[in-house]
């Protein structure tokens, strides 16, 4: 017999995590056109000055900044209609140079989502989806994500030496822990490497 009150429970999930799955496809926009760090000041913005702060259209920030703030990435003042971050919210969303900043997460889950055709094919057949099908994208996340823990690993680790005995360089030149990703080449069996 069907129990009501679990299915209801469960029913307001899948709708959270749709929720979710939409802002962070949305936030991956944000973060993919610079709108995230063009509001990091914390100055409160209406969508029109966003619009010629960003050269977007204006149309597309005034939903893409409702949905952020509905989701809490952004605060509203339905004073003037306008949008800011707050310092913790810039940290999260806009300032790679926190150990808050996740933004990334965005850009590896859009990578991640770009692979299912393959995945699902895989459930059919076996197999698998290689990591260089990733592209360069799941890597630059990836860096993004985790370059100040890196960069503060103590190279006398043995998991430091082992990624330094690779050759290349991060996309930006900053994560001493994986110089052996070499973007220019694509080099993902070296970066693996790093994870054994």
């Amino acid at each position: 017999m069907l129990d009501r009150k679990k299915a209801a429970a469960l029913a307001k999930q899948v709708g959270v995590d749709f929720g979710g799955a939409l802002t962070a496809a949305l936030a991956y926009i944000g973060d993919r056109l610079g709108i995230f760090k063009a509001m990091s000041s914390g100055s409160a913005l209406t969508t029109s000055q966003l619009a010629q702060r960003t050269g977007l259209n204006e149309r597309y920030l005034r939903e893409w900044t409702a949905t952020m703030a509905a989701a809490g990435y952004l605060d509203y003042s339905s004073h003037d209609a306008s949008f800011r971050m707050n310092s913790e919210q810039a940290a999260v969303l806009a300032n790679e140079d926190t150990t808050y900043f996740t933004a990334g997460a965005f850009q590896y889950a859009v990578a991640c989502y770009r692979q299912i055709p393959k995945l699902m094919e895989a459930f059919r057949n076996g197999g698998g989806v290689p990591f260089s099908d990733f592209g360069v994208e799941i890597v630059e996340a990836i860096e993004r994500l985790f370059h100040l823990g890196c960069s503060r690993m103590d190279p006398r680790s043995t998991r430091y030496s082992r990624a330094a005995a690779g050759r290349g360089r991060s996309r930006r030149g900053r994560l001493r822990c994986w110089p052996m990703f070499d973007s220019s080449r694509c080099s993902f069996s070296k970066l693996a490497l790093f994870w054994i």
